[in-house]
């Protein structure tokens, strides 16, 4: 009898990932990209960390829903009418604190703050892989690591892609990352807004989770949430969350 595969743990840096992937022109497609995590690293939990603002609730209840576990940040509002929400210890703390529960990590960013983790991970053969978001704009510390740890989101475009139609369920069984042709079908068009942020563009304007370019002595706390929420999927509201996508029943790798 085969033992059972050993779990591994993502940890997802929102902001960076978002940020960079709007950066190259579209839109990722988290609940697909949660099934790519479990299907390709076998991730039996993804954490995002992610800064808090009541008025994004229907977002993380969605991120919940695609199966992500939320780690919130308590946010700074300034009087330019920005927010900061700044995640990096946060993530580094729960990877350290996580250690023993986890066969390995996958982490999710392109920030070179994290170098010093990363690093870390590999002397202890605890990384599984670093994703990082865009190949194009990731920071140069990230570069000295041997490319077997790396990979790259921007190489899985056809793949993970939010669109206005649903996929062929089928058309991302493929063992590897070959990028193949899919059909689609009609989805809902409903969608609402995904979280913005990437630390190595850390003054560019955006929508919704702004990075400050004023000094913290203007910023007035909002009220934060609890640090770790943990909450079990459950179905998509047939009207929001489009997304997310269609993912269930998908395996991506």
């Amino acid at each position: 009898m085969s033992a059972a595969p050993q779990t591994n743990y993502a940890f997802i840096d929102s902001q960076n990932l978002n940020l960079s992937i709007q950066n190259l022109g579209w839109k990722l497609d988290y609940a697909r990209f949660r099934r790519y995590l479990q299907d390709k690293y076998n991730v039996s939990r993804a954490i995002i960390f992610i800064g808090y603002m009541e008025e994004q609730s229907d977002l993380y209840s969605h991120l919940q829903a695609a199966g992500y576990e939320l780690v919130y940040k308590p946010t700074l509002s300034y009087k330019d009418g920005s927010t900061k929400g700044n995640v990096d210890a946060e993530l580094v703390m729960h990877t350290i604190i996580e250690l023993p529960n986890y066969h390995q990590a996958v982490i999710v960013t392109g920030d070179g703050d994290f170098y010093s983790l990363i690093e870390y991970l590999i002397d202890q053969g605890k990384l599984a892989k670093l994703v990082i978001p865009s190949q194009y704009r990731y920071s140069a510390l990230l570069k000295q690591f041997d490319p077997q740890y790396l990979a790259f989101v921007s190489d899985l475009r056809q793949k993970l892609e939010y669109t206005h139609k649903r996929r062929n369920p089928e058309s991302n069984a493929a063992a590897d990352d070959t990028e193949t042709p899919t059909q689609q079908q009609p989805q809902r068009s409903t969608r609402i807004d995904t979280v913005q942020g990437d630390s190595e563009a850390r003054n560019e304007p955006y929508t919704d989770i702004r990075r400050a370019s004023t000094g913290a002595n203007d910023a007035e706390m909002r009220s934060p949430r609890t640090a770790f929420s943990r909450k079990e999927p459950q179905p998509d509201h047939p009207d929001k969350g489009a997304f997310l996508g269609d993912s269930k029943n998908h395996h991506i790798t």
